[in-house]
């Protein structure tokens, strides 16, 4: 019964899709309107690099990619100062990864399993202890692209 409940539900893709929409909202909206002190920095970096033509690393050293500050420095250059674009991004890329875990999982056991699977580890996303609203941070793109990769490692 609960098996035959469970084929019935909707599309993964919706489900992605809704808790995105949440990942975002507690993203913006559970933590005050203004960078953390990580954001600040690497929007501060990601300005001079893309407006002033001074790239990381130049003057100093930092232990984390230029991804980050390039994503920040694209976000200021757009839209000036603003917490809403790098934090977009990451909710994207985050459920980007969800959908990769859901077609590991799917080809691993079943439809069930992918879709419990893409449940509990959405939800965990949005846990205060996982850091659910810094999803611009650089882990959010550290796990997805893990989980990415184990993918295209598994199928080819």
């Amino acid at each position: 019964m609960i098996l035959e409940n469970l084929k019935k539900s909707p599309s993964p893709y919706y489900l992605i899709a809704v808790f995105a929409l949440l990942q975002f909202v507690i993203a913006v909206f559970t933590h005050s309107l203004s960078f953390t002190h990580e954001e600040a920095m690497w929007q501060y970096i990601g300005r001079n690099w893309i407006s002033n033509d001074l790239p990381p690393y130049s003057g100093g050293v930092d232990n984390k990619s230029p991804l980050i500050f390039y994503i920040f420095g694209i976000s200021d250059w757009l839209f000036g100062n603003n917490i809403w674009f790098p934090r977009l991004l990451g909710t994207i890329v985050q459920s980007i990864g969800v959908l990769y875990l859901y077609k590991i999982v799917l080809r691993l056991a079943d439809y069930n399993a992918a879709f419990f699977s893409i449940t509990i580890y959405s939800f965990s996303l949005m846990w205060l202890t996982t850091g659910g609203r810094y999803v611009s941070f650089t882990e959010t793109y550290a796990v997805a692209f893990m989980i990415m990769a184990f993918f295209y490692t598994l199928c080819f």
